[in-house]
């Protein structure tokens, strides 16, 4: 063991077991300052129709996340945003369970909301404890709404990026003849989910450690409450 790993352990050592596997998310995305990426998306929604389309995604560290695209303002900025730091700055991490999955070991994070009148309330993610990436998760938003995700990975220089990103929306079938969601359109300006369907989301040809500007990054305010 090197100088620098036996450091981070020690580091590790110190703080909370989920919060020590968001680090180590972290420690193994250190190279990446910025990068800018195409997005292909496909999606089949209910009640909403986008064709096919391409939009660009910005991120610079800690947490700054855009997509440049004026419909994907319909898809939820959280899925773009699950960065170890943002993930710690919004949730707990309740639980820990270590577990095995097609023979690779995985933790499972449970996580509830630091603010209860964020959107996402709670959720969970899978992290590999091998490539320390988020694999797949699963938010949960108002009126038992979820969100599912599913990740792939490829390798650009020395660290593991998306290359695509599977979103899955679903709402309990009670929950839907129910809804209040579907008998009022949307107030002026805002931004309803979708209750069912899914987006295949594909990234190609990035574009890392560029000096992003921050004015790139519109400003943001906390809570999410919508």
């Amino acid at each position: 063991m090197n100088i620098a790993a036996a450091i981070l352990l020690l580091q590790l050592a110190s703080v909370p077991a989920g919060e020590a596997i968001l680090k180590r998310v972290e420690t193994a995305l250190a190279p990446v300052e910025d990068y800018t990426v195409a997005l292909s998306i496909v999606a089949d929604l209910e009640q909403v129709n986008i064709p096919p389309m391409d939009a660009t995604l910005y991120f610079k560290k800690p947490d700054k996340v855009h997509v440049a695209s004026e419909s994907f303002a319909l898809l939820p900025k959280d899925a773009f945003s699950l960065t170890p730091s943002m993930i710690l700055k919004r949730f707990y991490v309740t639980e820990v369970v270590p577990e095995t999955v097609a023979g690779e070991r995985v933790y499972r994070l449970q996580l509830a909301a630091r603010d209860e009148r964020m959107r996402v309330r709670e959720a969970w993610l899978q992290v590999s404890a091998e490539r320390w990436i988020i694999e797949r998760g699963e938010l949960r938003l108002a009126e038992n709404r979820t969100l599912a995700l599913e990740f792939a990975y490829t390798r650009v220089e020395t660290v593991w990026l998306p290359s695509e990103m599977r979103l899955s929306f679903s709402q309990p079938p009670a929950a839907q003849e129910n809804s209040p969601l579907l008998d009022q359109k949307p107030a002026q300006g805002s931004r309803r989910l979708p209750l069912k369907g899914s987006v295949l989301i594909r990234y190609s040809g990035y574009r890392l450690n560029t000096g992003l500007p921050d004015s790139i990054f519109p400003a943001t305010s906390e809570p999410a409450t919508h």
